[in-house]
C-alpha cells in the first residue's frame, strides 16, 4: 500500500528500497535491495480534458496512433464518462494541483503533451515514451512474426509447386529465396520503432528557471548573513548585561535591556524569513530538477540518443539527495560564519551545520559538466589520432580552463548557461559519456 501526502511534488515514479536485517544463521547484518515503479495513479488522477496550456511537447512515431483507451488501459478503469468526453484527449492532475494533458493525433503517430507548468511534463512524458516503446514494440514483434510465418508458408508452397513441375527448375529458384531474405531484412529495418520529436530543446525556459533558483539562493544567503550579524550583536549586548548584573554596585542599564529585546524580536523575524526561504528553495529545487529532465527527454528524442547515453546524461544532471535538503541548499560558510539564533535565556543554538553544507545546484552541475566535456574532448582527440579522422569528426572546442575541486558560490548564472549549451552541442556532434561517468560526477 502506497500512501502519498497531499500537495506532494514528485520527480519520478521509480523507487529503490533497501532492507537491513540480522541473519541468525550466518551471523552479522544482511541487506536486500530492489527497484520498483509506482503505479501512475499513485501520484495523479484523470480529470476532464483541459485544452489550454502554456508548455507543449510533441512526440512522433513511425507507427499508427494508439487509442487512449489502449494506451492507458490501467488508468482508465472505473472512471466517469466526462473523463473521456473528448476523443483522443486525456488530462491528469498531480497531487500538487498541476495538470498535464495528452492529445493523440487521429491520422499519424503524434502525441502532444501539454501543461501549464514545464516540470509537469516530465513524469507524464517519460511514462508515455515507455508505454509507446512497450506497446508498439510488442505490436511490431507480432507483425514481424506473422510476416515471417506467412513468407515461410509461401516459400514452402512454392517449393511444392516447383517440385511438381520438375527437378530442373529447383536450381533457378535459389536466388529468389535469397532475394526474399534480403527484402525481409529491409522490411524489418523499415518496421523498426522510431520515437522522436521535432521540438527545439527548451534552453531559454530552463535558463529562466535557473535564474529564479539562483535569485532565491541569493535571498537566502543575504538572510543568513543578516541573521549572523544580528546574533553577534545580541551576544555582545547579552555579555554587557551579564557584567552589569554581576557588579556589586548596581549601575543603570542605559536601556540595554530594551535594546536587547528589540534586537531579539528582529532576530526572530529574520529567522522566520530564513525558514520561509529554506522551504521555498527546497520546493523550487524540485521544480528545477523536473524541468531539467524535461530538457533531457526532448534532447534524447531530438538527437536520437541511445538509452545508455540518455541514462548517463540523467545521472550527470541528477540532483544529489544532499542538495534537496534545506540545509545543504544554502551557500557554503565556514564555521566562524555559521548562523546562530539566540534564545530568550541567552543560549546560542546553531541553525546551520557547516559539516553538512555543500555547494548549491549551479556550481555542482557546472563542475560535473565541465569535467565531462573535458573527458569527451580528450577521448575525441585520442580517437582522431588513432584512426586518422578528419576535422569534421572533431567535437566543438570549449575553453574549460582549470576545474577547481572547491566549489564556490557563483557570481551569476552565465557559467552554468554556457556549460549546458556547450555540453549538448558536444552530444549533438557525437560526444559520448562513459557508462559510470554520471555517477562519478555526483561524488
Amino acid at each position: 500500500m502506497v500512501i502519498v501526502p497531499q500537495n506532494t511534488q514528485f520527480t519520478s515514479i521509480d523507487g529503490f528500497a533497501t532492507i537491513f536485517y540480522d541473519d541468525p544463521l550466518n551471523g552479522g547484518s544482511q541487506s536486500v535491495s530492489c527497484s520498483f515503479t509506482l503505479p501512475l495513479l499513485s501520484i495523479l488522477r484523470p480529470i476532464p480534458p483541459i485544452k489550454q496550456a502554456q508548455f507543449k511537447m510533441t512526440i512522433e512515431t513511425n507507427k499508427e496512433p494508439l487509442q487512449i483507451s489502449k494506451l492507458y488501459d490501467d488508468v482508465l478503469q472505473n472512471i466517469s464518462s466526462d473523463i473521456l468526453s473528448a476523443p483522443g484527449v486525456i488530462s491528469f492532475q498531480y497531487h500538487s494541483g498541476v495538470d498535464a494533458t495528452i492529445l493523440v493525433s487521429k491520422s499519424v503517430g503524434k502525441y502532444r503533451i501539454q501543461s501549464s507548468s514545464l516540470d509537469a511534463l516530465r513524469i507524464v512524458g517519460e511514462d508515455l515514451v515507455n508505454r509507446l516503446q512497450r506497446l508498439l514494440s510488442n505490436k511490431s514483434s507480432k507483425n514481424k512474426e506473422n510476416k515471417i510465418k506467412g513468407n515461410k508458408k509461401k516459400r514452402r508452397q512454392n517449393k511444392e509447386d516447383e517440385q511438381d513441375e520438375g527437378d530442373d527448375e529447383e536450381e533457378d529458384n535459389v536466388e529468389p529465396e535469397e532475394e526474399e531474405e534480403e527484402v525481409e531484412e529491409e522490411e524489418d529495418g523499415e518496421d523498426q520503432l522510431q520515437i522522436s520529436t521535432s521540438d527545439p530543446i527548451p534552453f531559454n525556459t530552463i535558463y529562466a528557471i535557473i535564474d529564479e533558483h539562483y535569485n532565491i539562493r541569493c535571498q537566502l544567503r543575504n538572510s543568513i548573513l543578516q541573521m549572523d550579524k544580528k546574533a553577534n550583536l545580541i551576544k555582545a549586548i547579552e555579555k554587557r548585561l551579564l557584567v552589569r548584573c554581576k557588579e556589586k554596585s548596581v549601575s543603570p542599564l542605559s536601556n540595554m535591556d530594551v535594546f536587547f529585546d528589540l534586537n531579539l524580536k528582529e532576530q526572530m523575524i529574520i529567522i522566520q524569513k530564513t525558514s520561509y526561504l529554506f522551504e521555498k528553495l527546497s520546493r523550487f529545487s524540485l521544480h528545477l530538477e523536473n524541468a531539467v529532465h524535461v530538457m533531457i527527454l526532448v534532447a534524447s528524442l531530438k538527437l536520437n540518443l541511445t538509452q545508455s547515453l540518455t541514462s548517463a546524461i540523467r545521472s550527470l544532471f541528477q540532483t544529489p539527495l544532499s542538495l534537496l535538503s534545506p540545509l545543504s541548499l544554502s551557500p557554503d560558510y565556514s564555521s566562524s560564519n555559521a548562523a546562530s539564533a539566540t534564545s530568550a535565556q541567552g543560549q546560542s543554538s546553531s541553525i546551520l551545520s557547516p559539516s553538512t553544507i555543500v555547494g548549491g545546484w549551479e556550481e555542482t552541475i557546472e563542475n560535473s559538466l565541465l569535467r565531462s566535456m573535458k573527458d569527451m574532448m580528450k577521448r575525441n582527440m585520442e580517437e582522431m589520432k588513432k584512426e586518422g579522422s578528419n576535422a569534421s569528426n572533431a567535437l566543438p572546442h570549449v575553453d574549460i580552463g582549470t576545474i577547481s575541486s572547491n566549489l564556490e558560490f557563483p557570481i551569476g548564472t552565465t557559467r552554468i548557461r554556457r556549460a549546458i549549451q556547450a555540453f549538448f552541442e558536444m552530444i549533438a556532434k557525437g560526444g559520448q559519456l562513459l557508462p559510470n561517468q554520471g555517477n562519478e560526477s555526483e561524488d
